[in-house]
């Protein structure tokens, strides 16, 4: 169960979630969409879903910066008081994914929404690399957290490899979405 997107947008208003955070939200909607609609057959994914998850993932990311809490976990909470605990339980993935290196690794929304959210720096589409440059330069201050964004990099690029090893176009095509307004 999830919300549709008139109502995702409201409940991101609601939050005072402002306006750079949406428009980087839209954007990463727009990557997940396109990614799961291009997504082999064998992939069951529900697109709605994906999108639903990807409008909300930072419903709460302004609150935290205030308070110093977890976006991720706290949006999961919001998600789950207003009756889409699936829809928290993929929201809580999008910084760091349970299980990053699953067995026979099915691709999930909590995948797609993870990675989208990795190709989306503020409200403009680029590369894994462009986005770890900016994440290493903003959050790298301790040797700790640039293993972590390391860590998070490697875990990102085989993300990567297997949800295109299920479409027929390389990583750089999402790239061409920029070109469509918000």
């Amino acid at each position: 169960m999830y919300p549709e997107d008139k109502i995702a947008m409201q409940i991101l208003e609601e939050h005072n979630c402002p306006r750079h955070i949406r428009e980087h939200s839209i954007r990463v909607a727009q990557v997940g969409v396109f990614i799961a609609q291009n997504l082999s057959q064998a992939v069951k994914l529900d697109v709605n879903f994906v999108r639903s998850a990807c409008l909300l993932h930072d419903v709460m990311k302004m609150p935290c910066i205030k308070k110093d809490c977890n976006h991720a976990e706290e949006g999961a909470m919001l998600m789950e008081r207003l009756g889409f605990p699936e829809l928290g339980a993929t929201i809580r993935q999008h910084v760091y994914l349970e299980d990053p290196y699953g067995h026979e690794y099915p691709i999930t929304a909590a995948h797609l929404l993870n990675y989208a959210d990795k190709r989306v720096r503020h409200s403009t589409i680029v590369t894994l690399h462009e986005r770890f440059e900016y994440l290493f330069e903003r959050y790298g201050v301790t040797e700790n957290r640039l293993k972590r964004l390391q860590q998070l990099l490697d875990e990102t690029l085989f993300l990567e490899e297997v949800i295109f090893s299920r479409c027929e176009f390389s990583p750089e095509k999402i790239l061409e979405l920029n070109i469509n307004s918000l």
